[in-house]
């Protein structure tokens, strides 16, 4: 007769799998595979000795020579290279570490890689073994070249402050421009003077010929502006056809006048482009600190109202802020 036989419902325990020199191989393959990807290099710090290791490529992106398979260094030594506004972010990334605060250490710094030269270098790392006490034993970790990825963040920090049309200033920059000239005017008792250009004659031209055309046109005229001021003074786009120009000390309001009516002159100036004649003109209003206001709000609306009350007289002119044209026009709207 035959017995069933009764299986447990318990697995049995599957004895762990050693890996072999053959996976050993493959894994070192794959490590050396990303490091090179990603250009990283190898570090490792000890307690015991106080020492920093570097693998060759480590060495080379800090800018050490002659460092070897495995050269050796120290955190005092880094510090000499390091710019001195990273200084206190690398000790603190580094005090937090080895005090036990933090189990990784993450920090951007710059080195010296010449006599007026830095490179961008991102240290990454974390704590292997503590002693009794909790101090860091053992770090280890990768650093790694970020200086095209700092180059590009420059760049789209420069590209959000800029008109990508003409590449002039856009509202941001300017508000911070406005900032710092008044600023500067409080502080040396200076004055300062605001003008909004508004362009008249744009949006016929993109009707009759189409929107590149008219956009040809406010990038001409763009750089006309730039032409007529000099390079301590602010151009700024603020619309499609709307322009500010900040001029920093300015000794009184003919002066002002003087450059407005050059500028609107220069802009007055017919294009011909494609077989079109072209032209355009210019509405501007002026406002002086501190005689027409004492704050960037009052500042900015006066010089719209005066340049209102020069369009509305029939354009291609320039108004200065007085009171009667606060009185008479509405002040704009906030958008």
């Amino acid at each position: 007769m035959t017995q069933n036989r009764r299986t447990s419902a318990t697995p049995r325990a599957t004895p762990p799998v050693e890996p072999t020199a053959t996976d050993t191989t493959a894994e070192l393959a794959r490590l050396n595979n990303a490091l090179d990807c990603t250009q990283a290099g190898l570090w490792d710090w000890h307690s015991s000795t106080q020492r920093l290791v570097l693998d060759t490529r480590s060495g080379t992106l800090i800018g050490l020579k002659d460092t070897g398979a495995a050269g050796h260094s120290s955190l005092a030594a880094m510090e000499l290279l390091l710019h001195p506004q990273d200084l206190d972010p690398w000790r603190s990334a580094w005090r937090d570490a080895l005090a036990g605060k933090s189990d990784h250490l993450d920090c951007e710094v710059r080195f010296a890689r010449g006599p007026a030269s830095w490179n961008w270098l991102l240290w990454r790392g974390r704590v292997l073994s503590r002693d009794a006490h909790g101090q860091a034993d053992t770090l280890a970790g990768v650093v790694m070249d970020i200086q095209p990825l700092k180059q590009a963040q420059s760049q789209l920090g420069v590209m959000a402050q800029r008109d990508p049309l003409t590449d002039l200033p856009n509202r941001a920059l300017l508000a911070d421009r406005l900032s710092h000239a008044l600023a500067s005017a409080r502080r040396n008792r200076s004055a300062f003077v605001l003008m909004e250009v508004s362009l008249e004659g744009v949006a016929p031209i993109n009707e009759a010929l189409g929107v590149e055309m008219g956009n040809h046109v406010i990038r001409q005229a763009a750089r006309r502006m730039a032409t007529c001021t000099r390079a301590s003074d602010s151009v700024a786009r603020t619309g499609n056809d709307e322009f500010v120009l900040l001029l920093e000390n300015v000794e009184g309001t003919e002066d002002a006048l003087a450059v407005a009516d050059k500028l609107r002159h220069h802009i007055n100036e017919p294009l011909v482009v494609d077989g079109h004649w072209l032209q355009v003109s210019a509405s501007i209003g002026m406002a002086m600190y501190p005689a027409h206001g004492d704050d960037l709000a009052d500042l900015q609306a006066h010089a719209a109202q005066a340049r209102q009350q020069a369009s509305r007289s029939g354009g291609d002119r320039v108004a200065v802020f007085t009171p009667s044209s606060e009185s008479s026009l509405p002040k704009p709207t906030a958008e």
